[in-house]
């Protein structure tokens, strides 16, 4: 067997030999790159959709935040008011003690006028009814130890009157 390498046939042959040897790692690494892209393209789309779900879920949650926000801000604004009126109210209370405990002391200070006027009032009923005693009593009496007795009486309801206007002033 002779071989000939002048053919053009065995050229061609060699020239294919060289291209399958050559570019068959190239078609193949082409291949491969193609279905790596593919699997990374489908990756993307999937990252895309997660993405896209994950800015829905983020609106979603900013408005929910800003919503929270809006309640926490209404909240600390009522809070300060009720501490506000809660101090004013604690003002008030105090303020209104402090009367409470004046007028308690000016109540039993009344009380206690009102009882020394009822007494004096009592006095002066004992001493008026034994005044008016002895005016009526002014009548002619039979004997003259009657009328010192009446006298007497008269001279001291006349004396107790007199001591009580002095006590009085």
């Amino acid at each position: 067997m002779e071989l000939e390498l002048d053919g053009w046939k065995v050229k061609a042959a060699l020239v294919a030999v060289a291209v399958v040897v050559i570019a068959a790692p190239f078609v193949r690494a082409t291949l491969s790159n193609k279905g790596r892209a593919e699997d990374w393209h489908r990756r993307a789309v999937v990252a895309e959709e997660s993405v896209t779900g994950l800015r829905v879920v983020i609106a979603e949650r900013s408005r929910a935040l800003n919503q929270r926000t809006v309640q926490a801000n209404r909240l600390v604004s009522d809070l300060q008011s009720n501490g506000t009126a809660l101090r004013r109210s604690k003002v008030s209370v105090g303020t209104l003690t402090r009367r409470q405990r004046e007028l308690a002391a000016e109540n039993a200070r009344i009380e206690s006028d009102r009882r020394k006027l009822r007494s004096r009032l009592a006095t002066l009923e004992s001493i008026g009814s034994k005044l008016s005693a002895c005016v009526k009593s002014r009548a002619p009496a039979k004997g003259k130890r009657i009328v010192a007795a009446r006298q007497a009486t008269c001279n001291g309801v006349s004396a107790s009157f007199d001591a009580y206007l002095e006590q009085a002033r």
